[in-house]
């Protein structure tokens, strides 16, 4: 909490002071006012306006006419930086100070009342800080101006940015004016047609902006002091929020107190590069690809920027010499990495198979040519079995039309088939083997040889005329 103070000082032979209400730092602001009424040849009241980082002093001079020249009477009402006033109260405290300081009177207890109201302090930054120059202005009131009344004038508020870029601003009327010199006069600002502008201070969010959003006022972070404008101005503010490019957004102070607001969408846009992607094949991750975020080509020291909505939804593609091309959808909108797999293609190389898993036989053009030769090779072979089956069961079938004679001594001709009682007759179309089996019996029984040694074809006892008498001794019962 803050006061206004005030200081009363008399230049008469020396400076002393009058009344003061606190000693405090503002009062080494003060400075002595004979320069200036030496310099302008001032001989009447004036007012005389002072800025600086403390506050502002509106200060009540009234040249003595008695003494040396430039000898003065002057009320110094300080207003701390920190605090506002009310216009009212400001008039009061300049119209009594006047009052007593005409009367010329050192007791100033008339402004107690006032002097004792308390302010709330609020500590801000200036949007528009003013340097300040030496030169000096000064500005009309009263008859032919657009303030008759300095109270009109004060009305309007004291707390200007214009005021502030020079040393001293000067509250004349038309008289006093012309009477300084013209050399003189003619070096200072006239800023009686300046419009007046009305404080307002824009608060920084009353919670955290969501999503780490941080704003900026330059490089100062605007999350706890205010900022001090004139009402209806646009302060440019700096948005920052990790992982996405700065904004720089306008916002329009309409109030007297505003609360920073970020109503609607801001247009993020998110930041992307290349150590985002994790790229790897078969667990070993690479360097060496090309890489595009909804089409764009995103190189190794250029990160790009592309809208929030589309982070959201980015399409990735990745190239790379002997892999499968990658295509897929992913959320780019945090910060987390994307972790993506590459599949190496399948080659094909001259007298060798492609990768494990894939090996086609017609890659290989000697494996074409040894299953030709074994495919011929295994139709001969089955050809040839079935050469031989087929005669073995030609065999079997005209052994199976033969009378098997089992015994040499079977004088019937008959022959026992074994597993069977049955005797089967010898087909009559076997002459030969039936002459021949007729010309070993008769040898047999012309002879004394012993049964078991039978004749053979080239044996002269062996004629054709036998083969009659045997036929006919064959047929007898």
């Amino acid at each position: 909490m803050s006061k206004i103070e005030l200081l009363v000082q008399k230049a008469q032979g020396g400076l002393r002071d009058i009344y003061i209400t606190n000693k405090g730092e503002w009062y080494r602001k003060t400075y002595d006012m004979r320069n200036h009424i030496s310099k302008l040849h001032l001989g009447n009241l004036f007012y005389v306006l002072n800025s600086n980082p403390l506050g502002t002093f509106f200060t009540i001079v009234r040249p003595l006419d008695v003494g040396r020249s430039g000898d003065y009477e002057a009320a110094w009402i300080f207003i701390p930086s920190t605090i506002s006033v009310l216009a009212d109260d400001l008039i009061k405290i300049v119209s009594l100070a006047q009052q007593d300081i005409l009367n010329g009177t050192e007791q100033f207890d008339n402004l107690s009342p006032l002097l004792g109201n308390v302010y709330p302090d609020l500590q801000y930054i200036d949007y528009n800080p003013v340097q300040q120059t030496h030169a000096l202005a000064y500005r009309l009131y009263g008859q032919n101006t657009d303030y008759v009344y300095l109270g009109s004038l004060l009305q309007k508020g004291i707390d200007q940015s214009y005021y502030k870029k020079y040393q001293a601003v000067f509250f004349f009327d038309f008289a006093t004016r012309n009477s300084i010199p013209s050399q003189i006069i003619s070096q200072m600002a006239d800023l009686s047609k300046m419009g007046f502008e009305q404080p307002a201070f824009l608060f920084p969010p009353q919670h955290e902006l969501p999503n780490g959003i941080q704003a900026f006022l330059g490089q100062s972070p605007f999350n706890s002091m205010p900022i001090k404008v004139a009402l209806g101005t646009n302060v440019q503010l700096q948005l920052l929020r990790p992982g996405f490019e700065d904004i720089v957004t306008t916002i329009r102070v309409n109030q007297p107190r505003q609360i920073l607001n970020l109503q609607g969408e801001i247009p993020w846009e998110k930041q992307i590069t290349r150590k985002k992607f994790r790229v790897s094949i078969k667990g070993r991750e690479v360097n060496q690809y090309q890489i595009y975020v909804n089409g764009i080509l995103l190189l190794e020291d250029h990160p790009i920027s592309i809208p929030e909505r589309q982070a959201k939804s980015a399409r990735i593609e990745i190239k790379k010499s002997g892999c499968v091309p990658y295509t897929g959808m992913h959320d780019l909108s945090s910060d987390a990495p994307i972790f993506l797999n590459l599949t190496e293609r399948v080659h094909v190389r001259p007298g060798g198979y492609g990768n494990e898993g894939s090996k086609p036989f017609y890659a290989n053009w000697k494996f074409i040519l040894g299953a030709a030769f074994y495919t011929l090779l295994i139709l001969c072979l089955g050809i040839s079995i079935g050469t031989a089956i087929e005669g073995n069961n030609h065999v079997n079938d005209s052994m199976s039309n033969m009378e098997i004679v089992g015994d040499t001594t079977n004088t019937d001709n008959t022959t026992n088939i074994v597993g069977g009682g049955n005797k089967r007759k010898t087909s009559p179309d076997k002459d030969k083997w039936k002459k021949t089996k007729d010309n070993t019996s008769d040898k047999a029984k012309g002879q004394e040889n012993p049964p078991n040694n039978v004749g053979s074809q080239k044996d002269p006892n062996l004629s054709p005329q036998n083969t009659s008498s045997d036929e006919e001794s064959f047929k007898q019962p």
